[in-house]
């Protein structure tokens, strides 16, 4: 008897690894079951206005980080103002991306402070960061590729739903509401960044490109007061490019302050109103985009030229 129940246990279980593999609730038919209530096919780019969040400045003061015995952050500063866009530049290694985790919470400063509006966040936990209206982009998108683009881009809204996964499961009324506004959401950001016809695909069959801007809308999807981008423009073609500016500018226009980690000097001096370079960890320059490429240091440590007075 216990070999049978063991042989219908082990039938069953290879039935849904082949079936469901993403689970019972994962099958197309419980998706479609879910997401009944309809998305409004004609919501456009300009309803991102319908919903302004509050300009929070970001202050980093003396961040000091040890990996063993290289020194990736020593006594980084720099001070994003709230609803405006700050760049964070340097060379490879120089603690950029360092200096996200910190903020972000993925890892802990060995000294200094990170605040963000009136909250202290240093050592807080990623998702309690996350709650106070931080979104974040990684340098290599990370999205479920076995999910389509939608749902990827539906996660971002986790902070802010008030319905139970219980209540999102059996398709209550608060549940339905909260699948329809973060779908509507979703549907719009796709669309503002060009990729509302592809809603439906696996992530997994986007290109490089195209992941990494389902991974920025993803970040949007939930109003962040604070967005952290990393190289969001790595990969992406010179429309996707443009693309991008106007929806980080588009995004500030909200309020939103946002610190970005990028290697495009253009799309810098474009759309920042303020950098701050480093170079091993410490703070070599900081201003407007001109005053800090022209910087001489800046142009020899950065650049691997002397500085001609131009922002590029």
């Amino acid at each position: 008897m216990q070999s049978w129940r063991l042989l219908i246990y082990g039938v069953v279980l290879l039935v849904l690894m082949v079936f469901a593999p993403h689970g019972i609730m994962g099958m197309p038919v419980w998706r479609r079951w879910r997401s009944r209530s309809p998305v409004a096919p004609d919501a456009g780019v300009a309803d991102m206005h319908d919903r302004p969040v509050a300009a929070l400045t970001l202050t980093v003061h003396n961040l000091h980080k040890q990996f063993g015995g290289v020194a990736a952050l020593q006594g980084c500063e720099l001070t994003a103002a709230g609803g405006s866009t700050h760049a964070l530049v340097g060379p490879n290694g120089s603690g950029k991306t360092t200096t996200l985790n910190v903020i972000s919470g993925f890892i802990r400063s060995d000294k200094g402070s990170v605040r963000i509006g009136e909250h202290d966040v240093s050592g807080l936990a990623p998702h309690r960061i996350a709650r106070l209206g931080v979104g974040r982009t990684f340098q290599t998108p990370k999205l479920l590729h076995g999910m389509s683009v939608l749902d990827n881009v539906r996660l971002g809204g986790f902070a802010s739903e008030q319905a139970s996964a219980v209540e999102i499961a059996l398709g209550l009324p608060r549940g339905r509401r909260d699948c329809h506004d973060s779908s509507a959401a979703a549907l719009r950001l796709l669309r503002f960044v060009g990729l509302a016809e592809r809603a439906d695909d696996l992530a997994g069959d986007l290109p490089h490109g195209q992941q990494r801007l389902v991974e920025i809308a993803r970040a949007m999807v939930g109003h962040p007061s604070l967005l952290l981008l990393d190289e969001p423009a790595a990969g992406l073609s010179m429309d996707e490019l443009d693309r991008l500016g106007a929806l980080i500018e588009a995004i500030v226009a909200l309020g939103t302050t946002v610190l970005i980690v990028e290697h495009h000097l253009e799309l810098i001096a474009r759309i920042s109103r303020s950098v701050t370079v480093l170079d091993r960890g410490a703070v070599l320059a900081a201003g407007t985009p001109d005053e800090v490429f022209s910087h001489p240091e800046v142009a020899r440590a950065y650049m691997g030229r002397e500085g001609t007075g131009g922002s590029r």
